[in-house]
């Protein structure tokens, strides 16, 4: 099950330039163009003219505790750069016209479709969008409580509703529809910084219920961005194989779940090998691995709600001889009883593995084999399939009764296929009644489905005929995605063979047809 749907993912602090009330005119003109040339004039007007770019420092509280940031923005183009820091974690991200992310060494693109529209969304209010002639259009403007919302559509972007207050010409809330569901951003404590004023406290709330606040301690306006400011970090690999012996391991089955047997900092315990999860451990756990856990981490996943963890360093993860060192992961809540004793599942491991090893789960033999990564290996069989990313967890192509859409694979979910709501809605499939069951649950609560059984179903060439499966009812988290299609289980990937190539961005699919025989029903 997907554990965390950020991962090391760190939210983004716009530049929303806001003047002081007592500077501020009276708008007059309350058409969209008049109310952001208000605002702009309210915030500085041509004092922006010299100012090319922001560096902005100060508190970020997530989780409850706070942390550092520091965020370069491109005020021309909203290219950004970001340094988070909490407890150990240190981790960077930025825009530079894909949203990239860089934790443990590794830096990854996120280029999952909807993710990169909500990405362009984010720039367009960096960046104070609203304020061009071009670059958008407008689907609506509607009154609300002394204050005008417009709603701009960034050309290749999601809908954004920003809130202009009529009395003092200030951008007051911004809410950016996203793949998640909205965003909702709320600005105070302006103060005025040289011939411009900006907002010194932002505070972010997500579908979800997560809470991100920011507290702004420095702006520094730049005439000239410096060199390289925006530029991702190098890759920084921190896995080996110890030896090419064990990199082969068995694994178990709990349902559909895959269970490995694991050593952090040479502690034996059991992982759930999640594709959709970062290291991610249970705090009885992370004591028995000697971890000491601080900082703060917002956390979502399968279900509607969220709830909150923190970050420690394990000096050592191995899954047979492939080991990763000086690793950082989350400590938060898990869905059983994981009380050393009680249960040796300690948490949940999967997306540093398949970015530092090519990685082949192997279904019907039931193993796990990681190698070095390079050039893949001749392979003539097996069906290859691109996958887009969200950061950490994969996304591919499959069918539905002839209609395409982008299901996530997700071998920590232990279904088979669960349809997401508003695909099904939109195509008009199995919207009759069925069972109401609670199908699974994880981070953020429970996934409440109804039973349903797919007339055909095609994934990676096979076609699945009368399959069982689940529509979610949920209307948030990562099971409640307005524009994906569906996850992908442990109930239908225990039909292949798949090799994950992460650096090249595709997976091969390989089925046995007497395997495939006695899986699910096929064609």
């Amino acid at each position: 099950m997907r554990c965390v749907r950020a991962g090391f993912l760190v939210a983004a602090i716009s530049v929303t330039l806001l003047s002081l009330p007592s500077t501020a005119k009276q708008a007059k003109d309350h058409r969209p163009s008049g109310l952001a040339h208000a605002e702009w004039a309210a915030t500085g007007g041509h004092g922006w003219d010299r100012i090319a770019a922001v560096i902005i420092e100060g508190t970020i509280i997530e989780g409850g505790v706070p942390g550092k940031f520091d965020k370069t923005i491109d005020l021309r183009t909203g290219n950004s750069r970001m340094l988070q820091e909490t407890g150990p974690m240190r981790a960077v991200t930025g825009y530079d016209g894909v949203t990239w992310n860089a934790a443990n060494g590794i830096v990854n693109s996120v280029d999952l479709p909807p993710l990169v529209q909500d990405a362009r969304s984010q720039a367009f209010v960096d960046r104070a969008g609203w304020r061009s002639e071009t670059g958008f259009t407008i689907s609506k403007a509607e009154p609300s409580n002394h204050a005008e919302v417009v709603h701009y559509v960034p050309v290749g972007g999601s809908e954004v509703e920003v809130t202009f207050d009529l009395t003092d010409h200030l951008v007051r809330q911004v809410v950016i529809q996203t793949e998640d569901g909205p965003l909702t951003i709320t600005y105070s404590d302006w103060r005025r910084i040289g011939k411009v004023s900006f907002s010194f406290r932002r505070v972010e709330t997500s579908n979800t219920g997560e809470t991100t606040t920011f507290e702004v301690k420095r702006v520094r306006p730049q005439s000239k961005l410096p060199p390289d400011s925006l530029a991702r970090p190098a890759r920084s690999p921190h896995g080996r194989l110890v030896s090419v012996e064990g990199a082969r391991i068995p694994f178990r089955y709990a349902g559909w779940h895959i269970l490995v047997p694991a050593r952090v900092n040479d502690v034996l315990a059991d992982l759930v090998f999640d594709t959709g999860a970062a290291n991610y451990f249970s705090p009885a756990w992370s004591e028995q691995f000697g971890l000491k856990v601080s900082g703060g981490v917002n956390l979502s996943g399968v279900g509607e709600s969220s709830t909150a963890g923190g970050y420690a360093l394990a000096k050592k993860i191995s899954i047979g001889s492939a080991e990763l060192s000086d690793e950082l992961v989350i400590v938060g809540p898990v869905p059983w009883d994981a009380r050393p004793g009680k249960s040796e599942l300690a948490g949940s491991a999967g997306f540093e593995f398949l970015a530092e090893f090519r990685t082949t789960i192997d279904y019907p033999a039931q193993t796990i084999s990681f190698t070095e990564l390079g050039p893949p290996a001749p392979n003539d069989s097996g069906t290859t399939v691109p996958f887009y990313s969200d950061g950490h967890s994969i996304y591919i192509d499959a069918e539905v009764d002839g209609y395409h859409g982008l299901f996530r694979l997700d071998t920590g979910d232990g279904g088979t296929v669960t349809l997401f709501a508003a695909f099904a809605k939109r195509n008009d499939l199995y919207q009759g009644a069925g069972e109401n069951v609670i199908s699974g649950a994880g981070v953020g609560g429970e996934i409440r489905s109804r039973k349903i059984t797919l007339s055909n179903f095609k994934l990676a060439g096979t076609d699945f005929s009368e399959l069982p499966a689940n529509l979610s009812q949920n209307k948030a988290g990562s099971f409640g995605s307005r524009t994906l299609a569906g996850s992908l289980g442990g109930g239908v990937l225990r039909c292949y063979r798949i090799t994950f190539d992460y650096p090249a961005r595709f997976l091969t699919f390989q089925a046995a047809p007497e395997h495939l025989r006695d899986c699910v029903k096929v064609h």
